[in-house]
């Protein structure tokens, strides 16, 4: 997958170390304002220097809007961020105190999560000005030194945001970011020709960034399109021939009520997951007590990637392990599959390490005379599964797949040989367009 916001990062790092564009001669100098840092953050252009963020901030007067006497304002609120423009109120309208800004202040949001939120107070009504409020959420910049946008680029950057991060404080959503200790950031300043072409470049690159990223995903639809077409082939018996040497299945207590979705190759069968399988269960359906170490425990998250993740699991005791394993106990050749939230995710247990799972993930344990785990975890994926996990997880919020809709799930089965078959080409074709999406 490509990272196209690490991209962009790495851009902003570039743009505000004085990397993105030459230094050109007949640019002057930019003087120093006040004193310079003892260790600088890192080496800017001989003609950049340093300021501090309380240099740049600037007072603006506190209102009771319902004082004004105005039939409508511009309210510049963290909401309105998201729609890129101010929203037009009735002062009458606004609950709370606000701060009147001028064109041309940057605002930077303070409070967790919307400190990434930079904007530059522009004028939406030429024909009609109206007084500008912002929410008292902002932070408020203006200096001569820069042009607005380009402060707003430098607070967007990653060197900038690291820092911001280190001086918030306080508990839930009350967390913000402390500006006296934000004040203190060192910030480059380049000469403000040099912001112009920064600003032009990044604005360029942005652009073929978002073409790049448009195309990228894309492909990456078609690709996925195309997985569901080469999986449904292969569950049809249309990916590889059938061989005259290969046995035909054979299944005890064979069901004949099914209501057959497709036509498979003759020596295939129509079978349940319960039929293919020696134990179909979940995990724990109490909350255990948490530890810091143990045996790892794992939810839905944990194999949202198609595999086991072990990187940021809760633990359980030895002693609940123990416990739990006699109703759950996975073992290297099962398959795990969500069954609450993000329903039909399989995971293949590749691994003799011991773990427990939480109730919002199933275990199925193979008969492996009939199935392969990799077989059946290319299957559980396949167009006619996911539909049948759509059609039958339930509920409101946290949806459930129960065990008796997962048992019941209907599935073509073909002969053990044909599986491996089927298995290595779907590897090869599925490599080759992986690579495409790289």
């Amino acid at each position: 997958m490509i990272d196209f916001q690490a991209l962009r990062n790495k851009i902003l790092d570039k743009a505000i170390r004085g990397e993105l564009v030459p230094q050109l001669e007949s640019e002057p100098e930019v003087n120093q304002i006040g004193e310079s840092p003892e260790e600088p953050p890192f080496d800017i252009p001989n003609k950049w220097k340093w300021i501090q963020v309380k240099a740049l901030e600037a007072k603006r007067k506190t209102v009771c809007p319902i004082s004004l006497n105005n039939d409508k304002v511009e309210l510049w609120s963290i909401p309105a961020y998201d729609e890129g423009r101010a929203q037009i109120v009735s002062p009458s309208a606004i609950g709370s105190s606000k701060k009147i800004v001028s064109i041309g202040d940057v605002l930077l949001a303070k409070i967790v999560p919307h400190i990434k939120r930079s904007w530059v107070v522009t004028e939406n009504r030429p024909e009609a000005p109206l007084i500008k409020l912002a929410s008292t959420e902002w932070l408020i910049y203006q200096s001569d030194l820069f042009i607005p946008d380009f402060l707003v680029l430098l607070f967007k950057s990653p060197y900038f945001r690291n820092k911001m991060m280190k001086t918030i404080s306080g508990m839930g959503s009350l967390k913000r970011t402390n500006p006296k200790a934000l004040s203190q950031v060192w910030l480059p300043l380049p000469p403000k020709e040099e912001q112009y072409r920064i600003l032009s470049r990044v604005e360029r690159l942005w652009i073929e960034i978002d073409q790049m990223e448009s195309a990228y995903k894309e492909l990456l639809e078609i690709s996925n399109q195309l997985r569901k077409k080469i999986l449904r082939k292969a569950i049809e018996g249309k990916l590889v021939p059938q061989l005259e040497s290969e046995p035909k299945v054979e299944l005890r207590n064979e069901k004949e009520s099914f209501n057959i979705p497709f036509e498979i190759p003759t020596k295939w069968k129509w079978t349940t997951l319960e039929q293919i399988c020696l134990q179909i269960t979940d995990g724990e359906h109490k909350t255990p007590k948490y530890q810091k170490d143990g045996v790892p425990f794992l939810s839905v998250k944990d194999i949202s990637s198609k595999k086991l993740n072990f990187s940021d699991t809760k633990f359980v005791s030895l002693e609940d392990f123990d416990v739990i394993k006699k109703r759950c106990h996975p073992q290297k050749g099962d398959i795990l599959l969500s069954k609450v939230g993000s329903t039909g995710i399989p995971a293949i247990v590749d691994t003799d390490k011991d773990f427990a799972l939480f109730v919002s993930v199933a275990l199925l344990k193979l008969n492996k005379l009939l199935v392969l785990d990799k077989f059946l975890w290319y299957l559980l994926q396949s167009p006619l599964v996911q539909k049948q996990a759509k059609e039958n997880t339930r509920g409101i919020g946290n949806k459930n797949w129960v065990l008796k809709a997962i048992k019941a799930t209907i599935v073509p089965l073909p002969p053990i040989p044909e599986q491996r078959r089927i298995v290595d080409q779907l590897e090869k074709i599925f490599s080759s367009i992986n690579s495409l999406s790289k």
